[in-house]
């Protein structure tokens, strides 16, 4: 067996690779992670429960998460689910998801608090049973988003190498 071998081509290839480097932006991997997401967005708003104002289904959406890229030393960070800044106003996806227990007056005699206008007095209040709708919806579509996520880095992929061949 020879000690010494030569691999045709390999120079050229570890060049392309290195013109590769820089290509997966941040912004060309949030377009890729953003279009891939988007069954999981469909599936959730499918899933999620009208109520009487209809927020929680209409803030559902893609949203970029800037302080957990640094914590977690990501190229990007993004988030599907319920929104709460801006217009959208999904501030309480997490009652709805994971329910709420039976509540108590802590201090006093009566829990207080106001009702279309009106103040209201009550001992107790029943808690609410979850209803589930981000985890089915990732649940129903993860297979479809992981596969959308190597095709979309893939496409990037094969696009910068032939801008890179020429």
């Amino acid at each position: 067996m020879p000690k010494d071998f030569q691999i045709k081509g390999l120079e050229n290839a570890q060049k392309l690779l290195k013109g590769l480097d820089g290509k997966f932006t941040k912004k060309v991997i949030e377009n890729t992670f953003r279009k891939s997401a988007q069954p999981l967005v469909k599936k959730a708003k499918e899933l999620a429960p009208k109520g009487p104002t209809g927020n929680l289904k209409k803030s559902i959406g893609i949203f970029v998460s800037k302080g957990s890229e640094r914590k977690r030393n990501l190229k990007a960070g993004l988030w599907v689910g319920p929104r709460v800044k801006g217009q959208s106003k999904g501030y309480h996806a997490h009652l709805v998801e994971f329910g709420t227990e039976d509540r108590t007056p802590k201090k006093g005699r009566f829990l207080v608090f106001e009702y279309n206008g009106v103040l209201v007095f009550a001992k107790r209040t029943e808690g609410m049973k979850p209803n589930p709708f981000m985890r089915p919806a990732w649940e129903q579509t993860k297979g479809q988003v992981e596969a959308g996520v190597i095709d979309n880095i893939e496409q990037v992929f094969l696009r910068e190498i032939k801008k890179a061949k020429g």
